[in-house]
């Protein structure tokens, strides 16, 4: 090999080891919008890992969901990274004694792959065990109404990703339409802080209080 060429290519292989991998992966993806993890499909019951050190911030989302609530829909974020524990912290929640007894109806609904209102409303169509009348969205909404009518209950999504604050409103008013009693709630975890702050705009105090780094997957 030419000694220039070899000397060239050895000045910039040390210069590409010297940049930090994380700075290197940025500058070569500059430009892109990261990529969304592998969609992980997830279920309100499920063997969970030992749950150490955070029975307090149990407790306290406890007393919150089953204190008095003056809202229709009381919406509680739990974000953070990814493998933190958000779905575990969620489902002991969901399927704690405390809450079967309070609540008529517990919903599960995993929202990572598309967040589409309809899709979503028949999934919580589904949960309840409940069947479309139909394709329309009215043939979704004449039964979801009918199955919650004068009912308290829980909803959780989880993994949260869309930022588009207009479907989010689109499936609360769709929700609080069906269901306009108060005491009703919905827990959203996410990893994005945007996310987090959409879906609870008239309560950041709470999204601030149960911002947990929290044990486990």
């Amino acid at each position: 090999m030419d000694p220039v060429i070899s000397a060239t290519i050895q000045v910039t292989l040390e210069k590409l080891l010297a940049i930090p991998t994380e700075e290197f992966n940025l500058r070569r993806f500059a430009g892109f919008a990261p990529a969304r993890p592998q969609v992980r499909e997830t279920a309100a019951i499920t063997a969970d890992p030992v749950f150490v050190g955070r029975e307090n911030d149990e407790s306290k989302f406890l007393e919150q969901i089953t204190g008095e609530i003056n809202d229709v829909f009381l919406v509680l974020p739990i974000v953070g990274m990814g493998g933190i524990g958000k779905t575990t912290l969620a489902r002991r929640i969901f399927n704690h004694q405390h809450t079967e007894t309070h609540f008529d109806e517990r919903i599960w609904v995993c929202a990572s792959e598309n967040f589409d209102v309809p899709t979503i409303l028949k999934s919580i169509l589904v949960s309840l065990k409940g069947t479309s009348r139909g394709d329309r969205r009215q043939d979704v909404m004449d039964p979801l109404r009918e199955k919650l009518k004068d009912k308290r209950c829980l909803l959780v999504l989880d993994d949260l990703w869309n930022e588009k604050r207009g479907d989010w409103e689109d499936l609360k008013n769709a929700l609080m339409g069906v269901n306009p009693n108060k005491g009703n709630v919905i827990i959203v975890t996410t990893r994005n802080k945007n996310v987090a702050s959409i879906v609870n705009l008239q309560n950041l105090y709470n999204w601030k209080n149960y911002q947990r780094m929290i044990a486990g997957p």
